[in-house]
């Protein structure tokens, strides 16, 4: 009798092993691809984020902009109305301290607005179009850049 009863256990050990095996690697598969799943989700959940703010952004920038050509318009001021003063600046040493100051000098007001055409900012003994960061006979210290700049800031008219 307790031969039957072992064979019967081994039988069922024989069936239930490869089962049980079956379902515990079907059941790893399935956390793996919903593993996968939710990582690609999350990442476009970011990405969709991220599309919302610059969304938000450019119609920030919009309404300033409708808000510029408003105030233009009720100026007077059409295409003609704009005085235009040429900016040529070429290699001009900044320091990267002063660097965002320039740039900034150069960006629109509320009484003015900068039309640029050119922007070449150049690290240390850079020429032409060759690299940049390449060191040849130096003019500018460690800190510091060529910028040349091109462009018209645009005045209304009175």
């Amino acid at each position: 009798m307790k031969s039957v009863g072992l064979l019967v256990a081994l039988a069922v050990a024989a069936i239930a092993a490869p089962t049980a095996t079956h379902f515990g690697v079907s059941a790893y598969s399935r956390y793996r691809v919903a593993s996968i799943r939710h990582a690609n989700l999350k990442l476009q959940q970011r990405e969709l984020r991220e599309y919302a703010e610059q969304v938000a952004e450019y119609k920030l920038f919009a309404v300033r902009v409708e808000r510029f050509i408003r105030n233009a318009q009720s100026a007077g001021l059409g295409d003609g109305g704009w005085n235009r003063h040429h900016v040529d600046i070429k290699d001009r040493v900044v320091s990267f301290a002063e660097l965002p100051q320039f740039i900034a000098d150069h960006a629109g007001g509320e009484n003015y607005y900068f039309l640029p055409t050119k922007l070449q900012i150049r690290a240390q003994g850079a020429r032409g179009d060759t690299n940049p960061f390449a060191r040849r006979g130096a003019r500018t210290s460690g800190d510091e850049v060529m910028v040349s700049l091109v462009g018209d800031f645009l005045v209304p008219i009175p």
